[in-house]
């Protein structure tokens, strides 16, 4: 699918673009961000476990508008605790982080400096990717995604450009990047709960209109 390709293509663009960044910063700066990158892709493929739960139910309350409603306040709520847990993880043991990766005191005083960042990123990051599950079991809603991700990633990059220092990139640059795909999601699940709703009452409408006619079937035969 086009759609999803251009969504996964622009996400992967705008971390390499990131590293590029770092990399122009500086030895150390480059090193803090591949130590808080390596973290930060450990603990996203654990909150991504949320994103493919809410696509696979999604997919499965389409046809139930108080199912999709169920889910989504569920998915919110998992969405929002799995992030503070996280976060709380990786604020705990932020602090053995930068002796583990290295010994050089610059890269360690950085990569210190990162951990705050990163443990409270863990919620705006896992209610994201939560949302955008949910909106990926509508697949009338990939191509919206596809575009609305890759514009978050130019939102993102403009926040990297102006960068100066790896601390700007996790502090401004990622915090920009998933925001803008929060509201990119958050608009997303309007429009699916929207085509729910409307395809809901054609249904009601249809059994109306059956219920009708067969009562008008009825008293014809019975003035037969």
């Amino acid at each position: 699918n086009l759609a999803m390709f251009a969504k996964s293509g622009s996400m992967l663009f705008f971390y390499s673009f990131a590293t590029a960044q770092a990399a122009r910063m500086g030895p150390a700066h480059v090193a803090a961000h591949q130590v808080a990158l390596s973290v930060w892709w450990m603990v996203t493929f654990w909150l991504d476990s949320g994103s493919v739960s809410g696509q696979v139910l999604m997919s499965k309350s389409m046809d139930d508008k108080k199912k999709a409603r169920s889910l989504t306040r569920y998915m919110g709520k998992y969405g929002l605790f799995q992030g503070l847990g996280v976060g709380a993880l990786v604020a705990a043991v932020g602090r053995f982080l930068p002796s583990i990766f290295t010994s050089d005191p610059v890269v360690q005083a950085m990569i210190g400096d990162l951990v705050p960042f990163m443990a409270i990123q863990q919620v705006l990051v896992s209610i994201t990717l939560c949302v955008e599950g949910m909106v990926l079991g509508d697949p009338a809603q990939f191509r919206f995604m596809g575009i609305g991700t890759t514009l978050a990633t130019l939102v993102g990059m403009r926040q990297l450009a102006v960068s100066t220092s790896v601390l700007g990139i996790w502090a401004n640059a990622m915090n920009a990047f998933f925001v803008a795909r929060l509201v990119n999601a958050s608009i997303g699940l309007v429009r699916l709960h929207k085509g729910i709703n409307e395809k809901a009452a054609k249904a009601e409408e249809a059994g109306v209109n059956e219920l009708d006619s067969s009562a008008q079937q009825s008293t014809y035969s019975q003035k037969l």
